[in-house]
């Protein structure tokens, strides 16, 4: 399956992010679109950093779904409110991993229990 087009996978950016997704899991953290724009070498603030990190995302996450483990994308939030994007949640509609007309508590509780698998299927 292919949602997303193929923009950054086998570049040092998709690496390097895939990367600090992976070692925020193992350690149960979360990190921030500021970091992943960081990492990417893109201004930390704005409507290009945040196309451009939520599509890299979005491509991590659908690989990862499509060799069956869950979206590495949840460790990412938005900092000022804990929780992912907009994008997080219609990219999971969009593998049907979450319905479509889900109401905010259905999408914390998805996004929880998304995490939770992360972190499980990552710990040592």
């Amino acid at each position: 399956m292919c949602i997303v087009e193929r923009k950054y996978k086998e570049t040092i950016e998709y690496y390097k992010v895939y990367s600090a997704l992976i070692y925020a899991a193992k350690d149960q953290k979360k990190l921030n679109y500021t970091d992943i724009a960081k990492i990417m070498n893109l201004p930390e603030t704005g409507q290009h950093m945040g196309a451009e990190t939520g599509h890299l995302l979005c491509e991590i996450s659908e690989n990862e779904h499509n060799n069956e483990r869950p979206l590495l994308g949840a460790v990412v939030v938005k900092s000022n409110m804990g929780i992912p994007g907009d994008g997080f949640f219609t990219f999971a509609c969009q593998l049907h991993k979450l319905e479509e007309n889900a109401t905010p508590e259905q999408k914390k509780v998805f996004w929880r229990n998304e995490l939770n698998q992360v972190y499980e299927k990552w710990s040592d």
